[in-house]
């Protein structure tokens, strides 16, 4: 049980992990887009 238990947490790291850098790389990409909507706001 205790085996399982160690997995089990060590694949929840791993998934927070991956989810963190998902949600930091989305955010990157909002971002991105959000300055070019803003350039070409003050463009025209």
């Amino acid at each position: 049980m205790l085996i399982e238990s160690f997995f089990s947490k060590e694949c929840d790291r791993q998934l927070e992990f991956e989810l963190h850098y998902d949600a930091e790389d989305i955010i990157e990409g909002y971002r991105s887009k959000i300055e070019a909507s803003k350039r070409d706001q003050v463009r025209n």
